[in-house]
């Protein structure tokens, strides 16, 4: 027992005692089966969730239309990999925060089970970057994204300095949650065409500046050859 605490939780298919292993070589796709330990799992989220939504009745009135919906509820939870019990608790924990009685459908669901910024208790997204705009983070993780952005708040457009900022904070959240050094620096994404484009002004002079050299080069050519002459 002290060994298997010492292993981590228990994922969905290690409780299951399934070993879906990837193929070597494309197949044709094949919806996952369902053993015994699969339904009790998704039976007892079920049960859960049915206490959170109180009107789950009127998404599944009859016994057969309960048990098709946890058949595949269980197969959606296996497809977008959320088979880890910590994923399956992070999604009852913000089903748990919802104001609607009505039961979630798989995607939903499946959605509250991934890693966000809030499922961390850090600042979402959009208002992390609220923060970094006006100055004013309170959390390492935006401090550390805004730093890395700096530059790009400053000299690009604000839908470009937006993407930066997005992938900074994206790599500090992934950060937090691993446990690495939040403060290594952020290396630069590489910059898109569009981003490097300049004017035409730019490009006359790079062309003038070009041709001059290639004038040189040919005129020191033709000098060198005269004094061999």
């Amino acid at each position: 027992m002290e060994q298997r605490r010492n292993q981590g939780p228990m994922s969905l298919a290690q409780i299951t005692g399934s070993n879906r292993q990837l193929p070597s070589e494309p197949q044709q796709y094949q919806r996952p089966s369902l053993s015994q330990q699969d339904r009790k799992v998704v039976s007892d989220v079920f049960t859960q969730l049915q206490n959170i939504f109180p009107a789950w009745k009127h998404a599944f009135p009859t016994d057969d239309s309960l048990t098709g919906a946890k058949r595949e509820f269980a197969k959606a939870l296996i497809e977008a990999g959320i088979t880890g019990l910590d994923a399956i608790a992070r999604g009852m924990r913000i089903a748990r925060q919802q104001d609607i009685p009505f039961f979630p459908a798989p995607g939903m669901f499946i959605k509250w089970c991934e890693i966000t910024p809030e499922s961390m208790g850090l600042p979402a997204m959009g208002v992390a970057y609220q923060q970094a705009v006006s100055l004013r983070m309170n959390h390492p993780a935006v401090k550390v994204a805004e730093k890395a952005t700096r530059y790009e708040r400053k000299t690009l457009p604000e839908a470009d300095y937006r993407a930066a900022f997005d992938r900074a904070y994206q790599i500090a959240v992934r950060r937090v949650l691993e446990g690495e050094d939040l403060e290594a620096e952020i290396l630069k994404a590489l910059p898109t065409r569009e981003q490097v484009q300049h004017s035409q002004e730019y490009y006359r002079k790079a062309g003038v500046k070009g041709l001059a050299l290639v004038r040189a080069k040919l005129g020191k050519n033709n000098n060198n050859g005269t004094e061999q002459q």
